[in-house]
Formats: C-alpha cells, structure tokens, sequence
C-alpha cells in the first residue's frame, strides 16, 4: 500500500542481499507514506544499489531515521551506506552513525541524487567510494548537516568526506570534517554549480592534495559555483581552489 506509513524500531537488519537496498528497500512508489527507523541496526548487508537503505519514489511523505546505525554495508555501484534519491520530499535523520560501508562507485556512506535531506547529530566516518568516500551529492540535491563528524572516509578518485555534481545545494552548520583521505582533488570536491555554505564548522587535517577543489570547464562558463564560509577554522586559505572559470 503506497499510502500506509512504515515503522521499524529495535530492529536489526544484517546479513541480506538485494538489486537495490540490501537491507532496507522503500519503493518509487510511496506516495503520502511516512516510513520511520528508530534504533534499528542496518549491519552488513549488500546490494547494486544502496548497501544498507535504499529510497525511492517521488514522495510526499517524510522519511525519518532516529538513532540508526548503518555499517558495515556494501553497494558494488553507488551508496554503500544509503542510496536517497526521494525528489519531491524531504528526509529527516537525526543521531544516526553511517560507517565502514563500502562503495564500488559513488558515496561510500551516502549517496543522494535529487533528495532533500537534514542529518543532524551524525557520524559519517570509514566509509569509502570513488567519488564521495562520505557524501556524495548531485543533480540539484539540497543537502543539511548540523552537529555532524565526517571523518576517516576515504576517496579514491576525489572527495573524500563530500563531492559534489550538478548544481545541488550543501549547507554545513556546527560540523567537523577532518582526518578524512583522498587520493586525488579534495577532502571537498565540487563541480558544475555545486553552492556550499560552511557555517561554525572546522575541516582540518584532512589527506588530500586540497582541502576544497571546484571543477567544470571551459564550456561550463554559465555554471558557476560558490563555497562561503563563516565563523569557520579552515587549514590554509590556500588549499580552495576554483575551476578553471573561477567559480
């Protein structure tokens, strides 16, 4: 029933295997459904798509996860922690862990594509992706973290705590990132219009050849980044670097 709300609490989910949501797999379907997660362990589970949690559809309801823990999980393509692609709703999380998942492409812990979601009170740490070893945002996502620790992820390709695509919005309040890897580009990488708002928060003593790279190109000329920061501790006014335009 597309219409019936969903609630799991103390719950663990461990151990399956799935095309999408290895562990926990809501549908494009739902429509004014509100599916809740409170105290449920998402451990170990495996999946194409979204190793642990997978969220689709164009929804109105609201997806809520309280006091989550999702690890341990693997995506052999993107999200190895939760895959959030929910376009036309929000998604509250709040005091959940996302750690030590796995992804063979894109967002080690999380990856949303089209979601609006506000994590607060997170720690989003030993993931590992390609691109987006934490947090990989795209295609006009609207992302917001408050009282959040991203650490220890590592990334591959580039963005070990956060990469951005596309033009989506990331706004980072009271939040730390550090002690995070990667092997190319940034602890933060951006690129095509990615707007970030980095608000009371440190990123310090991450591994990275810079700790904030915006990338495009020159046929990207209209698409312009932004990365504004305040009342924040950022290691080296050096380690931003624009694309080749200067976003």
């Amino acid at each position: 029933d597309t219409q019936s709300d969903v609630t799991l609490d103390s719950v663990l989910i461990s151990n399956n295997n799935a095309l999408r949501g290895g562990g926990v797999f809501l549908p494009q379907k739902f429509s004014n459904a509100v599916p809740i997660l409170k105290r449920v362990g998402i451990i170990s589970n495996e999946a194409e798509y979204g190793g642990g949690v997978y969220a689709g559809g164009k929804s109105s309801g609201i997806l809520k996860l309280s006091n989550v823990k999702v690890a341990h999980n693997t995506a052999s393509h993107h999200g190895g922690g939760l895959y959030a692609h929910r376009s036309s709703n929000v998604m509250e999380m709040s005091d959940v862990i996302i750690s030590y998942n796995t992804a063979g492409d894109k967002g080690g812990g999380l990856f949303i594509p089209s979601a609006k979601p506000t994590i607060q009170r997170a720690v989003i740490n030993g993931n590992t992706g390609s691109e987006g070893g934490g947090i990989y945002v795209s295609s006009s996502a609207d992302l917001t973290l408050i009282n959040t620790i991203v650490y220890g992820n590592l990334g591959t390709e580039g963005g070990s705590a956060i990469h951005g695509y596309s033009q989506p919005m990331v706004r980072i309040y009271h939040s730390t990132i550090s002690k995070n890897t990667a092997s190319e580009q940034a602890t933060i990488y951006s690129d095509y219009g990615t707007k970030i708002y980095f608000y009371n928060s440190i990123l310090w003593d991450n591994e990275a050849p810079k700790q904030v790279v915006f990338g495009g190109s020159e046929s990207n000329d209209d698409v312009i980044g932004r990365f504004e920061a305040r009342n924040s501790i950022i290691q080296g006014l050096g380690s931003i670097e624009p694309s080749v335009n200067d976003d």
